[in-house]
């Protein structure tokens, strides 16, 4: 069964847009630069992503999973599985500095405030999918915080407390993702500053090294009052 019209054109957008955020960066990839691509309207494009940073996040989801499909990972395998969420994003951190362009997008999106904070979102939100929280507490603790859509709000299905029923299994639990959201606020935002300054000075990065202190600091965040 085809897709509707309106889902083929947003697939095509999205398509064109990772194209361009490939070669030429974030900030040299406009409304404009796509819809010339696409063959339609400026504002047409704008209608169906109404904020940019929606495109590059829909971009980072997609090295996300071939980075995934490239370690035979499937959502199930990287549920509660800290070692192969490091593993993930240890490969999708090396596809994005591999290649000039996505270097370019990466340095792009970091130098800015406001779309580090959309990144961190996606950061928080992908990894917490795949440890096994319920979604009505993710959802009460990242609702006010954060802007950004929800990662793969569907695989969030396993109770992070022993007893969720209880009111202080659940306020515990709450107060344990609310610690988890800092942790990922300090941490990787952390990641960015030192990520950003080695591609300012053409410094080397250690990604393996560097995912594996926000994941620990993660995983000990959200461990911490089971």
């Amino acid at each position: 069964m085809s897709r509707p019209k309106n889902e083929q054109l947003k697939a095509q957008i999205v398509k064109e847009a990772e194209k361009q955020f490939s070669t030429v960066g974030y900030k040299n990839t406009s409304y404009t630069t796509i819809a010339e691509a696409c063959e339609i309207s400026r504002n047409l494009v704008q209608y169906h992503f109404p904020k940019k940073e929606s495109l590059a996040i829909a971009f980072m989801e997609s090295v996300l999973s071939r980075s995934m499909e490239k370690l035979g990972f499937s959502d199930i395998d990287l549920r509660g599985n800290f070692d192969a969420i490091k593993k993930v994003g240890t490969v999708f951190f090396e596809k994005l500095l591999k290649k000039p362009g996505t270097r370019l997008f990466l340095t792009d999106i970091i130098s800015s405030r406001e779309l580090t904070q959309s990144v961190l979102a996606f950061n928080y939100e992908w990894a917490l999918s795949h440890v096994g929280v319920n979604d009505e507490s993710s959802s009460e603790v990242k609702g006010e915080s954060f802007e950004a859509g929800s990662a793969e709000d569907a695989l969030i299905v396993a109770p992070v407390t022993r007893n969720p029923s209880s009111p202080q299994s659940r306020t515990a639990q709450l107060e344990n993702l609310e610690k988890a959201k800092r942790v990922v606020i300090v941490r990787m935002g952390g990641f960015y500053e030192l990520l950003y300054w080695c591609l300012k000075s053409n410094s080397p990065f250690n990604v393996e090294q560097e995912i594996s202190v926000v994941v620990d600091a993660f995983a000990a965040a959200l461990n911490s009052s089971l």
